[in-house]
């Protein structure tokens, strides 16, 4: 039997506000077209820009409220990548001092294909995000594989796509597996690729029914699942 609306999981997924690599390679390629970012920019685990920063305000505005006509579906779960683009926008709009649990999921990261998809060791976040809970970091290599920004710009391969839609996929299996019935996701465009099939702005959020992902005669597609049933929040 098919569960009533107040029982279905829902998801508010939220790609992460611009990052100082985002607005570099903006920069960089409105300057020259044909530029390369990576071959310029070794930026590991960048932050947000002053720009992402002021996409924090509207965000923090849509959580509050959200809480205050969802009050019967509060977000009960804060997830987000380890890497720290995506923190920092997760605390941006529930704030710092927020009593939700809050759990980083490797699998959720961003698709290893610049330096700033390289990140720094658990120890590192721990101790910048003490309120965190790392657990789910088996490593503090918990990145694609031990190549170097330095070895990407010259040209060693990005992580393969099929192993961002297997993440994804396990993703997720993990979001259904959890008992929270509202959960906050902060994550990547790479991720949304795949989720949604489609470019995600920075600071976009899209709401989803997990019921709903994948529509069961959808097969994974290289561009990711597409006309999966969606509302986009403004």
């Amino acid at each position: 039997p098919s569960s009533s609306p107040a029982d279905r999981k829902l998801v508010y997924f939220v790609r992460h506000a611009e990052s100082m690599y985002n607005a570099m390679s903006a920069a960089l390629l409105a300057n020259d077209a044909s530029a390369v970012p990576n071959r310029h920019l070794h930026l590991v685990d960048a932050g947000l820009s002053a720009a992402g920063r002021a996409q924090l305000a509207p965000l923090r505005e849509y959580f509050e409220r959200l809480e205050s006509v969802s009050a019967e579906r509060p977000v009960e779960l804060l997830v987000a990548s380890p890497l720290s683009r995506t923190v920092e926008t997760a605390y941006g709009a529930v704030g710092r001092d927020t009593q939700i649990p809050f759990v980083v999921v490797p699998n959720v990261r961003e698709r290893r294909s610049s330096s700033c998809d390289f990140g720094v060791s658990r120890a590192a976040l721990a101790a910048k995000y003490p309120s965190i809970d790392f657990s789910l970091l088996q490593t503090d290599q918990w990145w694609y594989d031990d190549a170097t920004p330095v070895e990407l710009a010259l040209g060693c391969e990005p992580e393969p796509v099929a192993c961002l839609q297997l993440r994804i996929e396990l993703f997720m299996e993990w979001l259904r597996s959890r008992p929270e019935r509202t959960i906050a996701v902060f994550l990547h465009s790479g991720c949304c690729q795949v989720i949604f099939g489609e470019y995600v702005k920075n600071a976009e959020v899209r709401a989803l029914e997990l019921d709903a992902w994948p529509a069961p005669e959808k097969s994974l597609l290289p561009g990711g699942f597409r006309d999966v049933a969606i509302v986009v929040l403004g």
